[in-house]
Order: structure tokens, then C-alpha cells, then sequence
């Protein structure tokens, strides 16, 4: 297996998940990255995938959608998981880095948490 693990070097965290309506998630190793997006939990425990879009692989490792090729999914769905794919196998996995999840951690709920003002 030759790998290249120049994509292990610094990797800023903080640019990870869901924030300002775009995502970014970190699979250096994988070949293609996807967001699947649900309507709500019952389609999360259904399987019954509203939406899908292909994400675009960065040099780091990271992939990312962009806020504007989003944008129509995260107005119309709650929940989103991400779809990693490698040689051989394919992942279905929550975002670790969001904020809220749906019952069980099964998908990553779409949410923008604001500080509270007193």
C-alpha cells in the first residue's frame, strides 16, 4: 500500500463540520467523499436520502461543499450524514465534528448554535 502521508501534516480542525452553510470533513485516504441530507429522523431511520452532493477533495485531505452548492439542501433537510468511499468499501458516518445530532448519533443534525445574549 503506498500512501501518501504528507496529508497528515497540519490540519486546522477548526475548519471542520458544518459552519456558515458549507462542510468540510477530513478522509485523507478516501476516493470520493459525498453528503447525503434527510428531511428528518424518520427518513434517517428509514434510509430515505433526500439529496445527495459529491464533495470536492482539497491537496490536506479535506473535502468540502461549499455554502452555494449546498445552500437549497440545508434550507430543505435536517439531517446529514457523510458517504466516504475507498477501494473497496463504502462509510455512512455522523459528522463528529457538529454540533447536534439526531437520537442514537445516527446523523448529524444541521444547526448554527449562536452564543446566548443576556
Amino acid at each position: 500500500m503506498n500512501q501518501n502521508f504528507s496529508k497528515f501534516e497540519e490540519i486546522d480542525v477548526k475548519r471542520l463540520g458544518f459552519k456558515n452553510g458549507g462542510f468540510a470533513a477530513w478522509s485523507p485516504f478516501a476516493k470520493e467523499a459525498s453528503i447525503l441530507f434527510y428531511r428528518d429522523f424518520g427518513a434517517v431511520k428509514a434510509g430515505t436520502v433526500d439529496g445527495l452532493c459529491k464533495m470536492t477533495e482539497n491537496a490536506d485531505g479535506v473535502w468540502t461543499l461549499s455554502s452555494d452548492k449546498a445552500c437549497d439542501f440545508v434550507k430543505n433537510n435536517q439531517y446529514y450524514k457523510y458517504r466516504f468511499t475507498f477501494d473497496n468499501s463504502e462509510y455512512e458516518v455522523c459528522d463528529i465534528w457538529s454540533k447536534c445530532a439526531s437520537p442514537d448519533s445516527l446523523a448529524s443534525e444541521l444547526c448554527e448554535l449562536q452564543p446566548l445574549a443576556y
